[in-house]
């Protein structure tokens, strides 16, 4: 037989119409090409069953009309076929016109939220209430909860009546309350929940369950309130525990989200609700410590609010973890990792709740011999370093790390690259580097300046080693700026020389006297244009020197940054004094006395100024607040002990709520000062 011939047979049986097959489908429908064989089967099986009605109209058995004999069959149909089909028994007849169009007014009004467009429909056509409505197979309780449309969803729970029917999956195997977990629509999900518990427990096609939909979409609202209606195993299973597990792990989970989210109000409802997820272990402390905002400008009302919260917050932690350990001024679990990540994160409002609760911590090490001092040293925590700073004379200071490393050695490291990006040019990052050295200094002794680590060095050998990158680069920033400013200075001193000695309106031939010196507006010019000229060259000549500094470290933390500061300042004056000089004398020459034509010049004069004071005045004030304004304190022992003093009084306070003495804050004071405290 030629491949012709064979061609047609296989045709021939593909196509057959009639197939003994009564009780199983023995081809998958994976394409068109094998449609017409399974197509056969299919209407076989189904006329076995009595259930061939459904489709075709010219058998007696059940049709299509009877709605909850449609159901009953499409029941039976999907058990019996199993895993090879995975369709609903609808889908076999193509849809008609009126159904399309019926289809799309049922989606319009659900995108719309338009209840009664709906229901006139539905009255007639009570299954399309749970039929795809959409392409992705979405019904319109689907569209409902998506888009939001809570009141409507209301409304269509009540019309369906079968609470089975509220477990339709779309094409992705999705309930409706899968959608309210993605899209996080609470109250969506308390309404199907109430009508239908069962559906905390359906997963789609890739085994996800409505608590994980929230968790992985970060719908923590949603999540946390499917997560109590969850039965334990189910939270553990669906969140990838292993259900023989600490079952409270995944509301351990929620929480440490939920305060690395800054979500504080939600969080301190956990932390209230369920207070034995704070008490453990260090973790969600451990969390707050990470993520504890910095105080911020009063003005940002947001960020204002963000650090109350998280301030309230952490009273609450470390409040319930009292609560089970008790009061006694030692150290215990929850509190020693976390303070020294606090250091290293400059959370001083963290190390000072900790040692108001917990004084002995102060005494708290890593694994390589670095404590509180140390950490806040080698990570640039200044606010850490002010609030403990007063305790360095009272701790030893000569003690060593693993690598025999004295505190000035750390001081000597590069900061981590977190903290230097913090900073503006590389020239104020060694300023800063700078005095964090010159302040550890202080505490030292002549012989521990001198002192070689495992590696024979010195603590200014430390210093010269790890900073040698960072030197080149600030004299590349620093000549970089100065040449710069410098071309802008040395422009403006030429206009504004040319223009003074070239009088506007011209001289008395005679007498050489200006034409308008009598004017106001000429004399404006001259001052102006004179102020201009000194202001410029004076800048010019302060850039100049900074190109021929010799750029030694010790210039960088007073010396360059001052000859920048007045360098920059000199120029922004000068380039003012220019644009006033030359408004005038535009006004004077050009405007023939009309007082309105000051408007549009003044606004048209603004822009220069605007621009180069939007652009470099933040770098003055950088240079300014980094040279002149100490970031550490003074005299810092005063009053961070009065401060100390409040936090203990306060603390005594809560103690006695909670059966524990009052006298405990004057006893931590006392163990910090080794002394009695004194009076305020």
């Amino acid at each position: 037989m030629d491949d012709s011939s064979a061609q047609m047979q296989c045709l021939k049986y593909q196509a057959a119409s009639n197939v003994n097959v009564s009780n199983f489908v023995s081809d998958k429908l994976s394409s068109n090409n094998n449609y017409p064989l399974w197509k056969a089967q299919m209407l076989c099986l189904m006329e076995s069953q009595e259930m061939r009605g459904i489709v075709d109209n010219l058998f007696d058995n059940p049709g299509a009309t009877y709605f909850k004999t449609v159901k009953q069959y499409d029941s039976l149909l999907k058990d019996s076929l199993g895993k090879f089909i995975q369709i609903e028994i609808s889908a076999v007849t193509e849809p008609t016109e009126i159904d399309t169009i019926r289809k799309e007014k049922l989606l319009n009004a659900t995108v719309k939220g338009r209840w009664w467009e709906a229901e006139s429909i539905l009255e007639n056509y009570r299954q399309a209430a749970t039929e795809a409505i959409s392409d992705d197979g979405n019904t319109m309780l689907h569209l409902a909860v998506e888009t939001g449309q809570n009141d409507f969803v209301k409304q269509l729970l009540d019309f369906i009546k079968d609470g089975k029917d509220i477990e339709k999956k779309n094409s992705d195997g999705r309930t409706a309350l899968h959608i309210a977990a993605i899209v996080g629509n609470k109250y969506a999900a308390e309404l199907l929940v109430n009508r239908r518990k069962e559906l905390v427990g359906i997963a789609d096609y890739k085994a996800i369950v409505p608590l994980s939909s929230a968790y992985y979409n970060m719908k923590l609202e949603t999540f946390a309130y499917l997560l109590d209606v969850t039965e334990i195993k189910e939270q553990s299973h669906s969140l990838g525990f292993i259900p023989s597990s600490d079952p409270l792990q995944s509301k351990v989970n929620l929480l440490i989200t939920l305060i690395f989210t800054k979500q504080y109000d939600l969080a301190s409802t956990w932390v209230n609700k369920y207070p034995e997820l704070v008490t453990r272990d260090d973790k969600v402390l451990m969390a707050m410590v990470k993520t504890f905002p910095m105080e911020p400008i009063k003005r940002i009302d947001k960020k204002k609010q963000d650090y109350i919260n998280a301030k309230n917050i952490l009273n609450l932690v470390c409040g319930h973890i009292d609560r089970k350990w008790g009061f006694s001024g030692s150290s215990h679990p929850c509190y020693s990792q976390p303070i020294l990540e606090a250091a290293c994160q400059d959370s001083h409002e963290v190390v000072k709740e900790i040692l108001v609760r917990s004084p002995k911590t102060i005494g708290s090490k890593l694994i390589n011999g670095h404590n509180l001092i140390q950490l806040a040293v080698i990570n640039r925590s200044e606010k850490v370093y002010n609030f403990i700073c007063h305790f360095v004379e009272r701790m030893d200071l000569s003690i060593l790390d693993s690598s025999n490393n004295n505190i000035l050695h750390l001081a000597g490291r590069l900061a981590p690259s977190s903290i230097l990006s913090c900073t503006t040019g590389a020239a104020l990052q060694l300023q800063r580097e700078l005095q964090w050295r010159k302040e550890v200094e202080k505490f030292m002794l002549p012989t521990e300046l001198v002192e070689k680590n495992i590696d024979m060095e010195t603590p200014e050998m430390v210093f010269t080693r790890e900073h040698k990158t960072l030197m080149k680069e600030g004299e590349k920033w620093m000549k970089t700026t100065a040449e710069s400013c410098s071309i802008t200075a040395a422009l403006i001193t030429t206009i504004v020389f040319a223009a003074a000695i070239t009088v506007p309106g011209g001289s008395n031939q005679q007498t050489g006297i200006p034409l308008f010196r009598n004017d106001i507006a000429f004399t404006i010019f001259a001052v102006s244009d004179a102020i201009s000229l000194f202001a410029s060259s004076t800048a010019l000549l302060v850039f100049l020197s900074i190109l021929t500094a010799r750029f030694s470290a010790q210039d960088f933390l007073v010396s360059l940054p001052r000859r920048l500061i007045i360098g920059l300042c000199t120029l922004f004056l000068s380039t003012f004094a220019m644009m006033v000089a030359f408004s005038a004398i535009l006004f004077l020459v050009f405007c023939d006395q009309r007082t309105w034509m000051l408007a549009p010049i003044g606004g048209l004069a603004c822009f220069p100024i605007a621009a180069i004071v939007t652009l470099q005045f933040p770098l003055v004030v950088d240079l300014i607040l980094s040279t002149h304004r100490p970031i550490f304190l003074a005299d810092c022992s005063k009053s961070n002990m009065n401060i100390m003093r409040s936090s203990f009084t306060k603390q005594g306070s809560y103690q006695v709520r909670n059966s524990t003495s009052i006298n405990h804050g004057t006893q931590a004071i006392g163990y910090f000062y080794k002394a009695d405290p004194p009076t305020a």
